[in-house]
């Protein structure tokens, strides 16, 4: 035997189906001055015309919004497209009544990227302050600290000889590499004072 699926719909028997007709029908129970009421149709007292409309209105903290997606050809980079459409958005002229908004991808790239540093000037601050307590002095972890724009220096020329762009897993790169760069200055002056003892 032969399985057929049946679309149902259960409706209430009292509902009526509402179209332009039965709108337009409706009648409004109006008070007078004199406190009677008077049955008014809607179509006298409203004008109905046809047009078109979205289908469905999204919204965000109440306001209503339309997305615009896109997809970035292979060979591009994501923050630097996003980057040319936002300096594109600035020189636009949008109207009073609305406002443009980047999100997506390049937002979180860009929130991302604003951790990272945020992170390695910390990640620097506190390599600072322990080694001031390790050496019990001001001077040579400042010493030490003129090394890390060496590190960056050299991750920089890499990233511009390989052809990338600076980017959220190269950001995370810098900020091991300042900690290898301090590392290695800690052993070269923990080495000299050493030295300059005997």
């Amino acid at each position: 035997t032969e399985i057929k699926d049946y679309d149902v719909l259960v409706m209430n028997g009292d509902d009526i189906e509402l179209t332009r007709d039965t709108v337009e029908e409706l009648v409004l129970d109006v008070s007078k001055k004199d406190g009677t009421y008077e049955h008014v149709p809607l179509k006298e007292i409203a004008d109905f015309e046809r047009t078109e409309g979205v289908s469905s209105i999204q919204r965000d903290a109440q306001s209503r919004m339309i997305s615009v997606t896109a997809a970035i050809a292979e060979g591009y980079n994501v923050g630097l497209v996003g980057n040319d459409v936002e300096r594109m958005l600035k020189d636009y002229d949008v109207p009073e009544v609305y406002s443009v908004h980047m999100s997506g991808e390049n937002e979180t790239i860009n929130d991302a990227m604003k951790q990272l540093v945020l992170m390695l000037v910390l990640a620097l601050a506190f390599m600072y302050l322990i080694m001031v307590a390790q050496f019990q002095s001001l001077l040579s972890p400042f010493i030490i600290m003129f090394t890390v724009p060496l590190a960056f220096t050299g991750g920089l020329l890499a990233l511009f000889v390989g052809g990338y762009e600076i980017s959220v897993i190269a950001m995370i790169g810098f900020v091991m590499l300042s900690g290898i760069i301090v590392n290695n200055g800690i052993v070269l002056i923990d080495y000299t004072n050493q030295l300059r003892i005997f």
